[in-house]
């Protein structure tokens, strides 16, 4: 994982690797394309997870190169959304990108973004609208969209309101901080404005 050590490393991938069985590779001081694809490269890495410039990075020395990947299978992006550019460029390789979104304040993990079945069977430009999306909430992680007064709004792919999210592993309070961070559904506002559409 190319990710923060105190935020989805710590909480999430380190904890998810072992759980799995599988080998877990860290990518030490050098981020700059090249270390970054002879790690994967060397250590046959198969699912790794990073921000939208490390793929940059890695994208273009590969492309000057003329280099494969041909163990990579699932690039995880966070931090900002992925291009479609990239998102394409990794797709022409045969490797799945999927967004995750998240805070801290949520342990980290919002959103993961995967073809689900109904998706499956899509290809081009109709692929790369759902995999630009920000993906599903998680197993217990409940989310709703509401106005500015808090009524809910509908979940139609096109009105935007506040993300609001709720869930056993969101945060209920700050340290040594008394005001209230829930709402009184026990909703967490995250801040951000999104859109859900009929799928979730």
């Amino acid at each position: 994982p190319v990710v923060p050590l105190f935020h989805a490393n710590s909480w999430g991938i380190v904890f998810s690797a072992p759980a799995m069985g599988t080998k877990l590779v860290m990518p030490g001081p050098k981020l700059d394309g090249e270390s970054v694809y002879e790690l994967l490269s060397t250590e046959k890495v198969t699912y790794t997870a990073g921000v939208p410039t490390v793929w940059l990075m890695l994208l273009q020395h590969m492309e000057k190169n003329n280099l494969k990947l041909p163990d990579l299978k699932v690039v995880i992006c966070g931090g900002s959304a992925m291009p479609r550019s990239m998102i394409k460029a990794f797709d022409d390789m045969g490797v799945e990108v999927r967004h995750a979104w998240g805070m801290t304040e949520m342990s980290p993990l919002g959103t993961v973004g995967a073809l689900q079945s109904q998706f499956a069977q899509l290809k081009g430009d109709a692929k790369l609208d759902v995999l630009q999306m920000q993906g599903y909430a998680p197993f217990m992680v409940e989310m709703q969209i509401t106005d500015d007064a808090g009524k809910e709004l509908p979940w139609d792919g096109k009105t935007f309101g506040r993300l609001k999210v709720r869930g056993p592993a969101i945060a209920g309070a700050y340290y040594q901080v008394d005001k209230q961070i829930l709402d009184e559904n026990g909703y967490f506002d995250t801040g951000d404005v999104a859109t859900i559409d009929k799928y979730g």
